[in-house]
């Protein structure tokens, strides 16, 4: 693991070392905790690795996109 301290501009921006960059791709997720704040890779991910990666006792009616994809997210909350 390698830590570096880095100083956020005026305009909000922080340098992230270019092996950094290089090695994980340039998009992140930024997530604000209680204390701190997590920036993560936002690794691109083939569909067709998420499938079966997740069971539902029952579907819903996938009649309406909208509305199936509400229910799947409330279901995984």
């Amino acid at each position: 693991m390698k830590v570096v301290e880095k100083i956020i501009d005026d305009e909000g921006r922080i340098i992230i070392p270019k092996e950094w960059r290089m090695k994980h791709g340039t998009a992140v997720i930024m997530i604000e905790l209680e204390s701190y704040i997590k920036i993560i890779p936002n690794q691109k991910h083939r569909l067709s690795e998420l499938f079966d990666s997740m069971e539902v006792a029952a579907l819903p009616d996938m009649t309406d996109w909208h509305e199936f994809k509400k229910d799947i997210f409330r279901r995984t909350k």
